[in-house]
């Protein structure tokens, strides 16, 4: 922390100069890009319509260039970068994208950056009358748990919110390209917990 109050200026000056060059570079990546957020630090390497996930983009960095990112999901992986990265660290990663760019081919289709919205059931429901279901059988049901892919940990359906085509193909698409999904009551990817209608 000394360190920090001491050298601040200096070191987030040279901070930001590095990412400025790094975006600056990822400019001309032809099938994968960086997405600028918020946080600039914060690399949002998307690949949602090239012929590969984010699990596998993360796989490739680490086992391959041995460059750890910190999450993937089926459209995007994220490296976490900071002060402490050196102009090494950042070529090294730019490097890489490059070599796995110029294999990459376009995708079958748009892959999402974000997880679609599940929408508010209508109806009222108690969570003593749920029962498990297989995916293939809750389009329209209303989920009595949580399904969420880890990391990052967000939910992508909670209890009272309706399985619609848009969330259940997407739960699959997580699954079917490596992501981890998790359920509160644990029973996927055999079954999920949703209410039982009331009639």
């Amino acid at each position: 922390r000394a360190y920090k109050a001491a050298e601040n200026e200096k070191l987030f000056g040279e901070y930001a100069s590095r990412l400025d060059r790094f975006y600056e570079k990822a400019k001309d990546l032809r099938r994968l890009s960086v997405i600028e957020t918020g946080d600039r630090g914060k690399l949002v390497i998307y690949c949602g319509e090239a012929d590969i996930s984010g699990f596998e983009l993360k796989k490739t960095l680490r086992e391959r260039y041995l460059i750890e990112c910190e999450m993937a999901m089926p459209a995007y992986c994220l490296a976490m970068t900071s002060v402490a990265d050196t102009d090494e660290g950042f070529d090294r990663l730019i490097s890489a994208l490059f070599e796995i760019d110029g294999t990459l081919k376009s995708g079958s289709g748009f892959i999402p950056l974000s997880p679609p919205k599940a929408e508010k059931a209508s109806g009222k429901y108690e969570a003593a009358h749920s029962i498990p279901l297989p995916l293939g059988g809750l389009l329209g049901k209303t989920s009595a748990e949580f399904v969420y892919a880890y990391p990052p940990g967000s939910p992508l359906i909670a209890p009272g919110e309706v399985f619609s085509e848009e969330i259940i193909g997407y739960i699959r698409q997580v699954f079917s390209c490596g992501g981890q999904i998790y359920s509160s009551k644990g029973g996927f990817p055999d079954f999920l917990y949703v209410f039982e209608e009331k009639h």
